[in-house]
């Protein structure tokens, strides 16, 4: 019998990377993120409310865009390590 138990990992941040390719300029893209929820408002050319996997902490959070992708990337610090198995889109 095997008796060793299986590691659980630990998430600490999320990332998400999100394609704009209406969006001209990042002034157009407005991030809303709190412990729960991301909101992202590409005036009226883009909606986005995403309901987040983990908790994450109000500090530690970055925003990058890449006009030449027009890819916006977002990465959440969080709150608290899982502590249940993750569910496969996360790991």
């Amino acid at each position: 019998m095997d008796t060793r138990q299986k590691e659980k990992k630990q998430v600490k941040r999320l990332v998400m990377k999100i394609q704009l390719l209406k969006v001209k300029k990042v002034s157009e893209i407005r991030l809303d993120v709190n412990d729960t929820t991301c909101i992202l408002d590409a005036k009226g050319k883009y909606y986005l409310d995403v309901q987040l996997p983990l908790p994450v902490k109000e500090e530690g959070q970055a925003a990058k865009w890449d006009a030449k992708a027009k890819t916006l990337s977002i990465t959440l610090d969080c709150k608290k390590q899982a502590t249940e198995p993750l569910p496969p889109s996360l790991i």
